[in-house]
């Protein structure tokens, strides 16, 4: 664990660790696929590049839809997200009967430096 450079920081890392004792609580890096679509009432819904190695080393890319509700941030594509949210399941009836989604809600985004 990196060493805090101040109180602030320890109190956020304190609030994160709380959350995940009690919670299940998300946190991602990855590259925005595309720009956000607005879905109305400020909710942004957008697809988060999350690549992994796997125990070949080979990456594995696994590609998370996302939804952020709030009007402060414009995603972009290209972007590289960190997120820390939750995971919220849902469904609706499609063409072709009742589809499953699976999405993170996104509580903290922050720009992330490759």
């Amino acid at each position: 664990m990196a060493a805090r450079t101040n109180k602030k920081e320890a109190k956020e890392e304190k609030r994160i660790l709380n959350n995940v004792a009690g919670d299940a609580t998300v946190v991602l890096t990855g590259q925005v696929m595309a720009n956000s679509i607005r879905v109305g009432n400020g909710v942004q819904s957008f697809r988060l590049d999350v690549a992994m190695k796997t125990p070949n080393g080979k990456l594995a890319h696994s590609f998370i839809s996302c939804k952020y509700f709030g009007s402060d941030w414009d995603i972009t594509e290209g972007e590289y997200l960190m997120i820390q949210g939750y995971i919220q399941t849902g469904s609706y009836d499609g063409k072709n009967g009742k589809v499953y989604t699976t999405d993170v809600v996104c509580e903290k985004i922050d720009t992330w430096e490759v």
